[in-house]
């Protein structure tokens, strides 16, 4: 890193030091019941396995909360503080905040962990301790959780903007309770490859560099790994990266995200078949809550796991089974009910294997056998790289010169009895 850059990374850092010690008020009890969190991607993608893990722990070890690194950072405005929140008077070494019913404490990490516990502490015990952090924002609290999800998820306010530094190191400060991870608390590779995106600004935000940096040394965490390496040039792949991209309207699918294997899909030369896989993807979440993409935002994790892989239409077994996650409200939980409804007829008139990341991913052994008889129907040039469909398409001989999209219209049914072949045929050769 350079002189230039650590010295940026410095200054950040002393004003997030600053801002957190002049904003923190007090470390207190509270009813769980009074914590709210985000629904941004992070949550949605989630397929519940760390709450799993989490309750786990719990039931062998019992539930920890004293510890300051369990402790749930919480934002109130300070209009409201002494108002509607309140420390409680009296012993103990811990306060308690009283509060009016319906208000909301702005929760910004161990949501899984929080969730456990409710599922785990009994109805008489279900309390945490919150560090109270105080802003200037008079916005209710509810109201400002929703800014500063605006804030770090659509960037309404760029974090480079100096004209307003100190909403910009309000937004870096919320931004670091969001996306804080322990060194042994790796977080999954979707969420990495979202975030890098969206900080690099690949999704139409504005770059980022000090929050993409953070993201890639996270990616990089490991000894020996070449995550990074692999995702950097995955990026200069400029058609396949695209289309991938399009997914991350759908938060669900990145639990099966694997960004290990990326190097093997630039390696292959199969862009076209690879694009039509996640085209299928696209097209299949997008036919069940027909067509409406903002829709497609409230697909999670959960969901995209009970439908992998299923066919409902042909399998009675599998029309069951989704049956009853949908009565018991685990199918599809956050859609109203006449979504839900509307999903579940259209998901039974599906017919083929409801396809996903997790499934490309281990469908792209069965295309790497494919790819090895297709490569040798041709010689790859030296001067250039080419898909395998493009040195098929080069081989058909024409008396005339014509365009590369004219073969493709000629040959594109006796190309797929090629790859059918292949796949047919691929583990006797």
């Amino acid at each position: 890193m350079s002189f230039s850059r650590q010295s940026e990374v410095e200054n950040w850092e002393r004003k997030l030091y600053d801002y957190r010690e002049s904003h923190f008020e007090v470390s207190a009890r509270v009813h769980i019941s009074h914590l709210v969190f985000e629904s941004g991607f992070r949550r949605r993608m989630d397929g519940r396995q760390n709450i799993r893990r989490l309750t786990q722990m719990m039931k062998m070890q019992g539930c920890q909360r004293l510890m300051r690194d369990n402790h749930v950072p919480v934002i109130v405005p300070r209009a409201h503080w002494e108002d509607r929140v309140r420390p409680r008077s009296g012993g103990g070494i811990i306060p308690s905040l009283d509060m009016e019913l319906d208000y909301r404490l702005c929760a910004y990490d161990h949501e899984n962990l929080i969730t456990a516990a409710r599922n785990f502490l009994g109805h008489d015990n279900q309390w945490w301790i919150v560090d109270v952090y105080l802003t200037d924002n008079e916005e209710g609290a509810f109201s400002q959780f929703q800014l500063s999800e605006l804030l770090v998820d659509k960037f309404i306010v760029s974090p480079d903007d100096h004209r307003n530094e100190a909403e910009s190191i309000r937004h870096k400060f919320i931004q670091s309770l969001k996306e804080r991870y322990p060194n042994d608390n790796r977080p999954p590779d979707g969420l990495i490859y979202e975030r890098i995106n969206r900080y690099e600004g690949y999704l139409d935000t504005p770059r980022d560099m000090l929050a993409a940096n953070n993201w890639w040394a996270v990616l990089e965490a490991l000894a020996g790994s070449k995550k990074g390496k692999y995702l950097k040039q995955f990026f200069k792949h400029e058609t396949l990266h695209q289309k991938l991209n399009s997914l991350l309207v759908i938060p669900g699918l990145w639990g099966g995200m694997r960004i290990g294997l990326l190097h093997k899909l630039t390696a292959m030369h199969c862009d076209e078949p690879v694009a039509c896989y996640w085209e299928l993807i696209f097209a299949t979440f997008s036919r069940l809550v027909g067509g409406r993409e903002e829709l497609l935002l409230l697909i999670d994790g959960v969901t995209v796991e009970l439908l992998q892989s299923r066919v409902p239409r042909i399998s009675r077994k599998d029309l069951q089974s989704l049956q009853v996650e949908l009565e018991e409200g685990r199918l599809s939980p956050n859609f109203s009910e006449e979504a839900r409804q509307d999903i579940w007829a259209r998901l039974k008139e599906i017919d083929y294997p409801i396809p996903t990341l997790k499934t490309f991913f281990k469908d792209r052994l069965y295309l790497e056998v494919a790819q090895s008889v297709m490569k040798r129907l041709f010689v790859q040039p030296r001067t250039e790289k080419i898909t395998i469909d493009q040195g098929v398409y080069g081989k058909y001989d024409t008396p005339v010169p014509v365009s590369m999209a004219l073969r493709q219209e000629w040959l594109g049914s006796d190309l797929l009895e090629f790859w059918r072949f292949s796949f047919q045929y691929g583990f006797e050769m």
